[in-house]
């Protein structure tokens, strides 16, 4: 009788340590999948890289191809913001630098804009209000023919404005990718220059010799800057050369 109960228990030890081993393999293998994979994902990070640029902007009354007098405020370009390929940010900059507006607060005159439905904020507002930013989403950015609307106050009145925008194609392979902590060049050129002091009338923003804005911070009006040489043309604008490569629009100082 007890050999025989001494089959049945080894019998069934046997049986038990059978019936264990698949759930410790499976343990095992869930282990090391858990703590490998974070490794995996952590060797392959992606940089996000932006860059600035400048875009053509022709401003034309509603369904015609008669230029908008609204082109006196805005310009004829408008400057984006690329990251990844994709456009992020659009920044249409407002002149007060014209025979009908000059003296006005131009934050107070033109006090709201859409550009393709998205409505744009205010920013980097001068002192005096001479200047201003009206900064859009990237679904704001359509190349080709669209729609820009604003508020203008003359006095007690306020006038709902609109005209037809068409903006240029953002360059796919831009000449230099940089990332967001980029900063501006401020070397002296090469070759020896003597230097000018000028003073900001408006804030100013730094371009290349391309005529691409090189960053989103602009220079304050009343800053003084040192030019060098004379006036040159980039995309049809006079700039003058500050530094490396670092241009400002002659019409700020």
């Amino acid at each position: 009788m007890k050999k025989n109960t001494k089959v049945v228990l080894t019998a069934l030890a046997l049986l038990a340590s059978t019936a264990t081993t698949p759930a410790v393999a499976l343990a095992d293998t869930a282990t090391i999948t858990a703590s490998e994979t974070p490794a995996l994902i952590a060797a392959n990070p992606t940089a996000a890289k932006t860059n600035s640029q400048s875009v053509s902007m022709l401003l034309t009354k509603t369904g015609t191809t008669t230029p908008s007098e609204s082109a006196m405020f805005l310009g004829k370009s408008a400057d984006v913001t690329v990251e990844n390929g994709k456009v992020t940010q659009v920044t249409i900059h407002v002149s007060g630098n014209t025979p009908m507006s000059k003296g006005q607060d131009m934050s107070k005159m033109m006090t709201s804009m859409t550009l393709n439905g998205v409505e744009g904020k205010q920013a980097n507002v001068a002192k005096d209000g001479s200047s201003l930013d009206f900064v859009f989403a990237g679904e704001a950015y359509k190349e080709g023919k669209g729609t820009i609307k604003f508020t203008i106050n003359l006095g007690p009145k306020s006038m709902q404005e609109a005209a037809d925008v068409t903006l240029g194609a953002v360059a796919t392979t831009p000449a230099k990718t940089t990332d967001t902590t980029t900063t501006t060049d401020t070397k002296k050129p090469a070759k020896t220059t003597k230097a000018v002091k000028r003073t900001l009338k408006h804030n100013a923003y730094v371009y290349n010799k391309a005529g691409k804005r090189v960053n989103k911070k602009a220079l304050k009006k009343g800053k003084k800057v040192s030019t060098y040489g004379k006036a040159v043309k980039l995309k049809g604008k006079a700039f003058y050369q500050i530094g490396k490569n670092s241009y400002v629009k002659k019409a700020n100082f």
